[in-house]
């Protein structure tokens, strides 16, 4: 982990980035959290990134997460012959309005641990991301309409 400014990432002032490169490595932009909840966002990198890099950028009011894109989104679609693109596209949409642009590289984790994963077992996973109960629940009801 590592804290950097967002002039060390080359951000734009009005922060309107969603990729960088950062030591030849491509980084997405992730969830923001309070000033007051440096470890929340420290917790959250630890419970959900652990086979990921990110980087930790402190700006004058919160602090961004990072996130390193690891492969194409085609590369992660190949490896998994029991769902569909289209479907693994969908969850991500959905997912993302739940816990925001981290949706991505959380099923990309996911696909990536588990090349063999059914589409149910993909649901249950990616709702275990989203931190309350009702919300996953409601998550998993939004994808069944698929």
């Amino acid at each position: 982990m590592i804290f950097l400014s967002p002039e060390d990432l080359g951000i734009n002032k009005d922060y309107s980035s969603s990729e960088v490169i950062f030591q030849d490595k491509l980084f997405t932009r992730g969830p923001d959290f309070s000033k007051k909840d440096v470890d929340a966002a420290i917790g959250f990198c630890e419970k959900y990134l652990h086979q990921g890099s990110y980087l930790l950028v402190d700006n004058k009011f919160y602090v961004s997460i990072w996130l390193q894109i690891r492969k194409s989104k085609d590369s992660i679609t190949e490896k998994v012959s029991q769902v569909e693109p289209e479907f693994i596209r969908f969850c991500e949409l959905k997912l993302s309005a739940f816990i925001g642009p981290i949706a991505a590289f959380m099923c990309e984790d996911v696909l990536n641990e588990n090349p063999g994963i059914t589409k149910t077992e993909l649901v249950k996973t990616l709702a275990s991301y989203i931190p309350e109960t009702h919300r996953a629940i409601a998550f998993q009801e939004q994808i069944g309409s698929f």
